[in-house]
């Protein structure tokens, strides 16, 4: 027998300690300290449909994409999405819309690009000649205007509604860390002088980053996830009714 409080006892309860101790911090990893918020949840992957389908073109594209979605019928209306991805965000919940109403749908955003008329460049030459070509069937163009000025907007909307087209700003969430209120003054400026409808991000994205099992941002940034923008299939589709 080996008597009470030997080494090889002593070695026993060492290796015990251990064991409890390894065991405890297993639960404890991954879980924030007493008195800190828990994480914050985040889907990088979960983007709009129009990543997938390499329709939200990269910045260094010169020719837009000639995909459509829904109704091609000239006495249809037509709802083309362009900018950058602050308007791509919303092409899921637009494409549902649109589907509803029997309209056509038309994504052609481009990373880090916004939409500015004149164009100086090649893409948005071509796609302002999409646009026009559609003038019959009375075109909703739905842009984002984060990185235009106030000069920039006002020259775009009045090409745009030149050839007969609505326009609908999209703006970007200023409850995000990366977009601050003055980033989206001018867009909001031209919107109340010139009465240009919003999809204002913040009436619906800040009840919370998780609404009805559904997490709202990608990332850090001001993306939306795809999922949440398909649930808003009724918010996307009152914001356009104004323009039917």
């Amino acid at each position: 027998m080996t008597p009470l409080g030997s080494v090889p006892t002593r070695r026993r309860r060492v290796r015990c300690t251990r064991l409890v101790a390894a065991l405890v911090s297993v639960l404890v990893i991954g879980m924030p300290p007493p008195g800190t918020a828990a994480p914050i949840p985040y889907r990088p992957n979960d983007k709009p449909f129009v990543y997938a389908t390499g329709e939200h073109r990269p910045a260094d594209a010169t020719k837009p994409l000639w995909s459509s979605y829904g109704s091609r019928s000239s006495k249809s209306r037509v709802v083309y999405l362009v900018g950058d991805s602050m308007a791509a965000q919303h092409a899921d919940g637009l494409r549902a819309a649109t589907k509803s109403r029997g309209w056509g749908f038309k994504p052609r955003t481009r990373s880090g690009r916004p939409f500015i008329l004149p164009a100086a460049d090649s893409y948005n030459k071509a796609l302002y000649r999409q646009i026009h070509r559609d003038r019959a069937r009375r075109p909703i163009v739905v842009l984002s205007g984060i990185r235009s000025s106030r000069a920039q907007l006002n020259g775009t909307l009045w090409r745009l509604r030149y050839v007969g087209a609505d326009v609908v700003f999209a703006t970007a969430t200023t409850l995000s860390r990366t977009t601050s209120a003055s980033s989206t003054a001018p867009m909001r400026t031209v919107a109340r002088e010139k009465d240009v409808p919003l999809l204002e991000t913040d009436e619906i994205a800040d009840r919370g980053y998780v609404q009805k099992g559904v997490v709202v941002w990608r990332g850090v940034g001001n993306h939306t996830t795809g999922s949440f923008s398909r649930r808003l299939l009724t918010w996307h589709d009152n914001k356009l009714i104004g323009r039917a």
